[in-house]
């Protein structure tokens, strides 16, 4: 039976009864179709909004061990992203600051049909990095302990090699994404999810962006006020700027719901407005995260694979026909970027203060073109976000690493998206 969809409106209902009286009787869509009518969403919005962000900046070598490559003590130093609106274009300000986290972890290879789990390390053979050619890989005993010196957590996951977008350098691009299995210290017993993106050397040197998201309901890690910058500041890798941006609803562009007859739920046709963000924090008292929001700048749609009433703790996402849409403050078009989601995840996670569970998702893919500004891009995109299906709501971050080898993304103005000085 072919694909079919249907929009359910977040207003009144605009489909015929005898459509919604079909979709009702199909087992589990009945369910499907109450998460997502109109409900007050403001409440879990702002739920879904506390979220703690840790950019970080990671350096280091991977030393090769039995069956892969091991990070024994790398130094990841504090990174703010920042996209702002300058003048009729859109710009970043990426600035690098002190080592603020040690992170050791073990990576190895492994076939495309590997299924992994955090409990145990199945043996496998030795598998070469193989340049030129995209390879999934596993993270495993991967430990990050913040500068404060208590806080932290265990993580586990898994990625993909990039090689069309290595960027500058002979490195290979490479993204992967984290579950928190264990926080400690000020993250103790909150749920997070990590994605990286960067490039692998040859010799299995790692140049990543890290961000880490932590679901904080209670708001007790969230910064209300400018944090110190202290100095001096210096920008990332050579060649690569990162913008960053948080989706929202789009109350004019309803979801449309994907279906099939035989085989359910298929997910969704997804639309967002896009804001451009400021992602900071710091560790000297403590553990402290802040964000800043600025005006509508754009929008992004796709088509998302994923079946919200499956059973599994941990399910695959993935997106097609992505594409971020950007706008100037007079609503004149400055471009867009292309972009799937390849590989991702979704947890379903029971937050405090949400009746029901909500899901976190995870993932990336490689940017593969662009209009406008945006002509030619090339780069790797990750999403770390948080999606309620009762009611029909979300909180996502998008992260772009364009390269950059002329510096026209980056913004020249010495200001920050917040107005502090740079």
């Amino acid at each position: 039976m072919p694909e079919r969809s249907t929009t359910i409106s977040h207003g009144s209902g605009s489909e015929s009864p005898g459509l919604l009286s079909l979709l009702a009787a199909l087992p589990g869509v009945s369910d499907v179709l109450r998460a997502i009518a109109n409900y007050n969403v403001g409440p879990e919005t702002e739920l879904l909004e506390r979220a703690a962000y840790f950019p970080l900046l990671l350096a280091a070598p991977s030393r090769p061990v039995a069956g892969g490559f091991e990070v024994e003590s790398g130094a990841a130093r504090r990174f703010e992203i920042g996209a702002q609106a300058a003048g009729s274009r859109l710009a970043a300000v990426n600035r690098v600051g002190a080592p603020a986290a040690t992170v050791r972890f073990r990576w190895r290879l492994v076939p495309d049909d590997y299924v992994g789990s955090p409990d145990r390390v199945a043996p496998l053979p030795a598998l070469p990095l193989r340049p030129g050619v995209g390879q999934r890989f596993e993270v495993f005993d991967w430990t990050l302990r913040f500068a404060d010196g208590a806080s932290g957590f265990r993580a586990y996951g898994a990625g993909r090699t990039l090689p069309e977008a290595g960027g500058v350098g002979p490195g290979a691009g490479m993204a992967f994404v984290l579950d928190v299995l264990e926080g400690f210290g000020q993250l103790a017993g909150l749920a997070g999810a990590v994605v990286a993106s960067g490039t692998v050397g040859p010799d299995g040197g790692l140049e990543l962006g890290v961000v880490v998201r932590v679901m904080d309901p209670s708001g007790h890690l969230l910064a209300r006020w400018p944090l110190p910058s202290p100095s001096p500041w210096a920008g990332p890798e050579t060649g690569v700027t990162y913008l960053a941006f948080l989706g929202q609803v789009d109350p004019q562009r309803p979801v449309t719901l994907r279906f099939s007859l035989t085989a359910g739920v298929l997910g969704s046709n997804v639309f967002e407005l896009l804001r451009p963000a400021e992602l900071d924090f710091e560790t000297a008292g403590g553990l402290r995260s802040r964000t800043a929001r600025g005006s509508i700048t754009g929008s992004v749609k796709a088509r998302l694979s994923f079946n919200p009433l499956a059973l599994c703790p941990t399910t695959p996402v993935q997106t097609r026909l992505g594409s971020f849409e950007l706008r100037d403050p007079t609503g004149r078009s400055i471009g867009s970027i292309a972009s799937d989601m390849i590989e991702g995840r979704s947890f379903r996670t029971r937050l405090e203060g949400a009746l029901l569970p909500v899901f976190r998702f995870a993932g990336f893919g490689p940017v593969t073109g662009g209009t406008g500004e945006f002509t030619g891009a090339r780069g790797i995109m990750t999403m770390n976000s948080a999606i309620s299906v009762q009611p029909r709501t979300l909180s996502n971050l998008y992260v772009l690493r364009l390269d950059d080898p002329d510096g026209r993304f980056r913004a020249t103005a010495e200001r920050v998206f917040s107005g502090g000085a740079s």
